[in-house]
């Protein structure tokens, strides 16, 4: 289970590789090939939510829980789409 951590207001992000820190830096490995799902709670909304690992990107997701100052509708992960229960219907039909 990954954690999503607060990036600016209305958005919370997870990272979808891990870190390792090494004697020479660090060493970055993505999850694709590896899971199919990523499952990601996220403390500031109290929700779960279930991301598949082609839509989370190779280095992390934003998902937007509270409408942009701007408006900005075009390309915004909303968290609705992502949770848990609303997954679940999708997945099992």
């Amino acid at each position: 289970m990954k954690t999503a951590y607060p990036v600016t207001e209305g958005t919370v992000r997870f990272e979808a590789r891990s870190t390792r820190v090494k004697s020479d830096g660090y060493e970055r490995e993505g999850y694709a090939g590896k899971i199919d799902y990523f499952v990601v709670y996220s403390p500031p909304t109290d929700v779960v939510y279930v991301v598949h690992v082609d839509e989370a990107g190779s280095s992390g997701m934003r998902l937007r829980y509270v409408a942009a100052e701007n408006n900005q509708r075009a390309r915004v992960n909303w968290h609705e789409e992502y949770r848990l229960d609303e997954r679940l219907t999708e997945l099992t039909g």
